[in-house]
């Protein structure tokens, strides 16, 4: 299964409370339905980040940002992860791609940070 924004394609989404970290270089968007009853194959963009924000945890629940996508989906079930696996990347090209991206979709859960992060 897989996901595509702005034409890159992302695994997933999988719903985090199931989802164990990756030990790979990545970008991880978090997403949610909005509809989930009457649209339940479409997932709005909550917040993206890069491996290192994800690589300590043992869960994405252990985000210090989760109480932030917990409080715009809804509830935990419909808290979404994907990821784009970049394994030769280096931390300032997925901060590059991270902050393309933020700036496209100006995310509600990013822009309650500093995206320069």
């Amino acid at each position: 299964m897989s996901i595509e924004i702005s034409n890159i394609v992302f695994d997933g989404p999988h719903l985090l409370k199931d989802w164990d970290p990756l030990n790979f270089p990545a970008i991880y968007v978090i997403l949610m339905k909005p509809d989930p009853k009457n649209e339940p194959e479409s997932y709005q963009l909550l917040y993206i980040c890069e491996s290192s924000e994800f690589s300590e945890l043992e869960s994405g629940l252990d985000h210090p940002k989760y109480e932030s996508w917990f409080k715009e989906a809804g509830f935990k079930g419909n808290i979404y992860i994907g990821a784009h696996v970049m394994p030769n990347s280096t931390f300032e090209d997925r901060k590059l791609l991270k902050n393309v991206l933020i700036g496209i979709y100006g995310l509600v859960c990013n822009s309650q940070s500093n995206a320069e992060e």
